[in-house]
C-alpha cells in the first residue's frame, strides 16, 4: 500500500455519506468464491484488513440458489432470482455437447440490469468480466466474460461482445500478461484495465470480477498454499484500486458463493447410459437420451423425455445405491432456481430443450455431479449446507443495513447510486 491509499484510510477515506445523498461513484468488486468462513484468514491481509476496519461487513450472509457464478451474478445485477432473470445454469442445457455454450450474452437476461437503470439515470458504467454483459449496450466501458465455442476466435468474440477500444487498448497495453484464462494472470489483466479506465474514463458505477481464489479452491482445494496465494492476489488488487479511486467513490466487496471440499466426482448420466436410456460418449455427451441430468456440482436437475414412470423408478432406485446425494431439491429451491416450464420455455436453448424437470439432487457433502474430475473444492451445492455462507463488505463505518441474503447488495447498489429497477 502506497502513501495515497494510506492517506486515504488514515483521513476519512470512508466518509460518512450524508443523509438522502448519493455516492458520487461506486465500485463493485466480486472476490468469487470467498465465502464468509475464508474471512478470518482474508483479514491477515493489511489492506482488506483496514478496508474492514474502517468500514462494514456482514457476516454469514445467505446466499442464492443456484449457487453458481452466472445465476448469482445476474442476480446481484438484477436484484432477482434466477427465476426471474432467467440465468438459471452457469451454462445452456445441451446434454449432446461436452462443453456446452456458456451463457455470458446479456441478451438473455430477462430483468432489468443496474447498468440499464445507470445509464436511464445518465450514468456511465464500466464491466471488467463481469458474468452476463457481452454484447450489452448500456455498458459505456466493457471487456464481458466470454468463452469461445468450436471455431470461434477468443479475441474477436470479446471485441464484437464489447467495447473494442477499450479492448484493444487493454490488450496493447497488459495482454502480454495473459496465459489464456489462467490464474493469476487474468486478474491481473483484469485489474490492470479496470484502473486504466478508472484514472481515464472516470465512469460511474464500475464492476469487476475476480476469480483468482475460485480457481486455486477448485485446483488446489480450501486451504492450501495456492488458495492462500490468492488471497495475497486479491489483497494486492484490491490495494491498487483503492488507490485508484477518488475518495468519494463507495466500494463494495462481496462473495457470489463460497466452496466445500471434496473427494469424489459423480456423473448420474452414468446411470442413464447403464440402463439403456441414453448412449453415452467417452466426452461425457450423451447421444438418443430419453432423459438427461444436468450436471452442476453441488446439485443436478433430472430432465425426462420419454421414460416411463417404472423407467424413472428405476433410474432412482440406482441413484439410492450410488449413495451420493443427500437429498432431493425441494420444489421451492427448484422454483426459485427457475427451473419450471414457464421459465424453461423462456431460454435460448428452449426449442431443442424438449424435456421437463422431475426432480434435482443434492449432492452429499464431498461429492459433485460432473465430468471433470480435477476439482477438490466446488460450489452448487443449496443454501442449508453448513460452512456455505458468503459476505459483503462496504467502505462506510456503521453502516446501517439490515442484512437478509446476497441480494441484499442489489439493494445498497442502487440506494448508494440512486438507481431505480
Amino acid at each position: 500500500m502506497n502513501a495515497e491509499t494510506a492517506n486515504y484510510f488514515l483521513h476519512g477515506f470512508f466518509i460518512k455519506k450524508k443523509e438522502g445523498s448519493i455516492a458520487a461513484k461506486l465500485l463493485l468488486i466480486s472476490f468469487d468464491a470467498l465465502g464468509s468462513d475464508a474471512l478470518d484468514e482474508m483479514m491477515t491481509r493489511p489492506v482488506f484488513r483496514r478496508f474492514v476496519e474502517n468500514g462494514t461487513i456482514f457476516r454469514d450472509v445467505v446466499g442464492s440458489f443456484v449457487s453458481n457464478t452466472y445465476p448469482i451474478h445476474a442476480s446481484i445485477a438484477t436484484g432477482k432470482p434466477p427465476r426471474d432473470h432467467g440465468i438459471i445454469s452457469n451454462t445452456r442445457i445441451d446434454p449432446g455437447n461436452p462443453k456446452p455454450r456458456w451463457r455470458y450474452d446479456s441478451r438473455e437476461l430477462r430483468a432489468k440490469t443496474i447498468w440499464q437503470a445507470a445509464k436511464e439515470k445518465g450514468l456511465r458504467t464500466a464491466a471488467v468480466l463481469w458474468p452476463v454483459t457481452a454484447f450489452s449496450k448500456d455498458i459505456a466501458y466493457n471487456v464481458p466474460e466470454s468463452a469461445a465455442g468450436m471455431g470461434e476466435n477468443q479475441v474477436l468474440l470479446n471485441l464484437r461482445a464489447g467495447s473494442k477500444w477499450t479492448q484493444l487498448k487493454a490488450l496493447l497495453r497488459h495482454g502480454k500478461i495473459l496465459s489464456g484464462v489462467r490464474q493469476p494472470n487474468l486478474d491481473r489483466f483484469s485489474t490492470l484495465t479496470m484502473l486504466d479506465i478508472i484514472r481515464e474514463d472516470r465512469p460511474d458505477l464500475m464492476l469487476l470480477h475476480l476469480t483468482v481464489y475460485d480457481s486455486a479452491c477448485h485446483a488446489c482445494g480450501l486451504g492450501s498454499p495456492e488458495a492462500s496465494a490468492a488471497m495475497d492476489e486479491l489483497d494486492r488488487h484490491l490495494g491498487m484500486l483503492l488507490d485508484a479511486i477518488t475518495p468519494d467513490t463507495r466500494v463494495i466487496i462481496f462473495s457470489d458463493h463460497s466452496q466445500l471440499p471434496v473427494s469424489r466426482c459423480f456423473d448420474p448420466n452414468t446411470i442413464l447410459a447403464e440402463l439403456g436410456f441414453a448412449d453415452r460418449n467417452e466426452d461425457g455427451s450423451l447421444m438418443n437420451a430419453r432423459a438427461f441430468f444436468l450436471n452442476a456440482d453441488g446439485n443436478a436437475v433430472f430432465f425426462n423425455r420419454s421414460l416411463s414412470d417404472d423407467e424413472i423408478a428405476a433410474v432412482e432406485s440406482r441413484l439410492h445405491d450410488a449413495n451420493v446425494a443427500k437429498r432431493k431439491l425441494t420444489e421451492a429451491e427448484l422454483e426459485t432456481a427457475g427451473f419450471t416450464a414457464e421459465r424453461l420455455a423462456t431460454l435460448a436453448e428452449a426449442e431443442t430443450l424438449d424435456a421437463s424437470v422431475v426432480f434435482g439432487l443434492a449432492a452429499k457433502v464431498g461429492v459433485y455431479f460432473s465430468i471433470d474430475k480435477t476439482h477438490r473444492a466446488t460450489h452448487g451445492y443449496p443454501l442449508d449446507y453448513e460452512a456455505y455462507r458468503v459476505f459483503y463488505a462496504i467502505s462506510e463505518k456503521n453502516y446501517r443495513f439490515e442484512p437478509k441474503n446476497i441480494l441484499d447488495v442489489t439493494k445498497i447498489v442502487c440506494h448508494e447510486s440512486g438507481l431505480t429497477l
